[in-house]
């Protein structure tokens, strides 16, 4: 995934990891990958959404998007076009034109149809590692935009990794994806460990002195 300036804080979770192991009386393998299914499961949750509205709504009758759009344009057009047509003074000038208006329609559709793909795209990630913990989620899959998540195994070390990376168009891009993607993640850990995971603990402890009060 390269380097990124976020950094996941686990402390809190660690720790109520090993208080929530303690209570259930689980082995660890099973703990470990149980939690890390339940991250991935809140993390999907979180990810940013935007409808095809809201996505229309923020482009349509803004001043920069016809600005936008004729700087992709000027982009790919290699050049301005020479061609004549008569002032409104009747007279015929040439002028210089890099689009019609027939490809700056075009242009904008193109744009909005890239912009409702980046609906899915973080998302899609997180949809890899869930499918990898034995979770499912809806949502589309994309090639640019993959997870992938080991379980921890029986006799091995008592840890599951996640890994995530996203195909993105320069470092720009690839440090606002990662950050809008992991933000998500970072909430997930941090709802598991405050919420979650202590919520089972109260209960565990609850049940357990129902059990020594009725001797």
């Amino acid at each position: 995934m390269g380097q990124t300036d976020f950094h996941l804080d686990t402390r809190e979770f660690d720790k109520a990891l090993a208080e929530y192991a303690a209570v259930s009386q689980k082995d660890w393998t099973d703990v470990v990958n149980r939690q890390a299914l339940n991250v991935a499961i809140h993390a999907v949750k979180r990810v940013p959404k935007a409808t095809r509205a809201e996505i229309r709504a923020a482009t349509q009758g803004q001043v920069w998007w016809p600005k936008l759009i004729a700087k992709t344009l000027k982009k790919k057009s290699g050049g301005p076009k020479q061609t004549r047509r008569r002032s409104k003074t009747g007279q015929r000038r040439n002028y210089e034109r890099y689009y019609t208006q027939a490809q700056a329609r075009a242009m904008s559709r193109r744009i909005l149809r890239s912009r409702y793909r980046g609906i899915s795209f973080l998302k899609s990630g997180f949809v890899h590692l869930l499918r990898d913990l034995g979770g499912s989620a809806a949502g589309k899959t994309f090639r640019g935009s993959r997870g992938r998540a080991r379980k921890a195994v029986p006799g091995g070390k008592p840890e599951a990794w996640l890994q995530m990376w996203w195909r993105t168009r320069n470092e720009k891009s690839r440090r606002q994806v990662e950050r809008l993607a992991l933000r998500p993640l970072q909430d997930a850990i941090h709802y598991v460990a405050r919420v979650d995971m202590p919520k089972y603990i109260a209960k565990k402890m609850r049940e357990r002195a129902r059990r020594y009060s009725a001797r």
